[in-house]
């Protein structure tokens, strides 16, 4: 990673990877250079891709078929943000041959400052591999790292410089269905923030409403609470709207990954996704005098999330946050389905904790988990024999849902229609199965 001139010109990274196919396996899975980037941020520069057989050199690029692939991996979870693919097909890949390729990476966000997380082992062997940092002296960086071994340290007064290295590495195969938050493969976290005071300082502008309330937003907020005479009502009803009327689908292109949408914007268009709703939610419960307040989440790191260093980067999720008499409420915008009063709604916990995005929070805070007063399923069976010996009897189930089961039922009822719910059900009783 190295700066460039200027400090609003952001960050570089330089990439140089060579591999050495030593079987018919490896010439399958090495065949091809794929790299990701977004085009709204990044600069990318190939500088080399090259196959070499013993002393003959051949350059990919000039052999024709690179391409540049727009492949949107979460399209159908309705969220879309932007990634291409640099796509080079090597020719003529054999066993034994050996291929190099470089980039050049760029992304001015958050201040200009840098977090990255590299893995240091991989399921593969490696006979070296290098990582290296060059900042401007006196840059802050910040290391956590789970593997053992400092780097060397160089400072001429104008760029300092961290470097490891790595021999004969051995190969540390992945094992499956471990828990999303456990670390198969040793890794270096690096990141410019100190601590997460400095991620809610970065991140307070974002979920600030920008210029003055829109009388567009004012008076819908008023129409759409005008039947409910305390905050908790007219607290369900702005998330009752947002979850229901604002449908989840994200346009998280470059800085729209990290910026959420105008809420005013949110309202005409009628989507956005977490973050997005969050702040459309959050604006409209303040104007009504709801104390609310967006808040970070990681579906993956859960309540190993104080493990990590402070990024922007820990995180994948926005809630909201309520505090009514005395209550608080953390509310998923991008559930639906959710019934009952305020108080009968699934709190989002993630298992684990959530960074706040006001002004003076400085610290993680755990999500209390609120545990079910009665069973989330009950289920009443009935057999009816009153037909008698060896005469047809009937077997009547009766299934009460609560909680997240009963949002799920909400949901599911939503997609087919009763008498389809019916017979998968009568299917389970008769075959053992849905």
């Amino acid at each position: 990673m190295t700066p460039r001139p200027g400090f609003d010109e952001g960050w570089a990274e330089y990439v140089h990877q060579v591999l050495r196919v030593s079987n018919a396996s490896g010439v399958s899975d090495n065949s091809n250079i794929n790299i990701n980037f977004d085009p709204e941020l990044d600069h990318l520069v190939v500088h080399a891709a090259t196959l070499r057989r013993k002393d003959e050199t051949i350059d990919e690029p000039t052999q024709g078929g690179v391409e540049v692939l727009h492949r949107e991996s979460e399209l159908e979870n309705g969220i879309l943000n932007g990634r291409q693919t640099l796509h080079v097909p090597m020719s003529d890949v054999r066993v034994g041959d050996v291929y190099s390729y470089t980039i050049t990476h760029r992304e001015p966000l958050w201040g200009n400052r840098y977090f990255e997380r590299f893995i240091t082992q991989w399921d593969e062997p490696l006979k070296r591999s290098r990582l290296r940092l060059v900042m401007r002296s006196g840059a802050p960086i910040f290391i956590k790292q789970s593997q053992p071994g400092e780097p060397t340290r160089t400072d001429d007064g104008q760029w300092q410089s961290l470097e490891w290295n790595w021999h004969d590495l051995e190969g540390l195969p992945s094992v499956k269905d471990t828990p999303a938050w456990y670390e198969q493969h040793p890794s270096i976290q690096l990141s410019q923030f100190a601590n997460w005071k400095g991620v809610v300082e970065a991140s307070v502008p974002m979920y600030s409403r920008p210029g003055v309330p829109e009388p567009e937003l004012t008076t819908f907020g008023k129409q759409l609470t005008s039947s409910a005479h305390s905050e908790t009502p007219r607290a369900l009803a702005v998330i009752t709207f947002v979850q229901e009327e604002i449908r989840c689908t994200g346009l998280e292109l470059g800085s729209g990954a990290y910026h959420p949408t105008p809420p005013l914007e949110v309202f005409r268009r009628r989507y956005g996704d977490c973050k997005d709703k969050v702040l459309f939610a959050v604006t409209m419960l303040r104007d009504l005098g709801i104390d609310a307040v967006p808040a970070l989440v990681s579906t993956r790191w859960a309540n190993h999330l104080h493990e990590r260093l402070p990024s922007p980067s820990d995180f994948d999720h926005v809630i909201a946050k309520l505090r009514i008499d005395s209550k608080t409420y953390l509310i998923d915008l991008t559930s639906t389905a959710q019934g009952g009063e305020l108080s009968d709604h699934v709190q989002a916990d993630f298992l684990g904790e959530a960074l706040v995005i006001a002004p003076g929070v400085t610290a993680l805070e755990e999500m209390p988990r609120v545990r079910p007063r009665n069973p989330l399923v009950a289920t009443t069976a009935e057999f009816d024999l009153r037909a008698g010996y060896d005469k047809e009897a009937t077997l009547t189930v009766s299934t009460i849902y609560r909680g997240y089961r009963a949002d799920s039922l909400r949901r599911d009822l939503r997609r087919v229609t009763t008498d389809e719910l019916g017979t998968n059900y009568l299917n389970y009783y008769t075959y053992g199965s849905l």
